[in-house]
């Protein structure tokens, strides 16, 4: 394992390190990227859905319905944010962040395939919950691993413009 070269007042030098850093963050970050998306596909999906050209079974969603499926996201956060801090805890954010990625890729192969209401919301739930997770799991690796004066600009830049950047689209 490489470590970083000192100067003579026993500190960190830039290059490689830092490069390794950055690259570290931006591919921890990818689910802030994700839920970016994911909040970007309700802004866009709710209208179709609610047109009279919904592909859902039942037809077009109601103003109500449309409201959950947009606050579950939300919602289904508020349990994972506990849980996945007790995963990275004990078994680490490599763990962590594979159970993080694990639940997007179910989620959005349900929205690829869904067909009725019903599992757009356990889509939503799916989501959710790993988006909630993606936070806590890069926050905690980040901070682990990052030099504490590239830590502030590079985490908070990162989520910042992944949420923009997939907001946007």
């Amino acid at each position: 394992m490489d470590t970083p070269s000192m100067s003579s007042d026993n500190q960190p030098t830039k290059g490689k390190s830092s490069f390794r850093q950055y690259l570290a963050t931006i591919i921890v970050n990818l689910g802030t990227f994700t839920y970016g998306s994911v909040v970007g596909w309700s802004a866009n999906a709710v209208p179709f859905l609610q047109s009279q050209h919904s592909p859902l079974q039942n037809g077009p969603i109601t103003n109500e319905e449309a409201s959950w499926l947009t606050s579950l996201l939300c919602l289904t956060g508020i349990p994972a944010v506990p849980l996945y801090s007790c995963i990275c805890q004990r078994y680490g954010c490599k763990v962590g962040g594979y159970l993080v990625a694990i639940p997007f890729i179910v989620g959005w192969i349900i929205v690829i395939f869904e067909d009725s209401l019903t599992t757009l919301y356990i889509s939503k739930f799916i989501v959710g919950f790993s988006s909630a997770g993606s936070f806590v799991v890069s926050s905690i690796y980040v901070r682990q691993t990052e030099e504490p004066n590239n830590y502030k600009v590079t985490k908070s830049k990162l989520k910042r413009d992944g949420f923009i950047y997939h907001t946007l689209l």
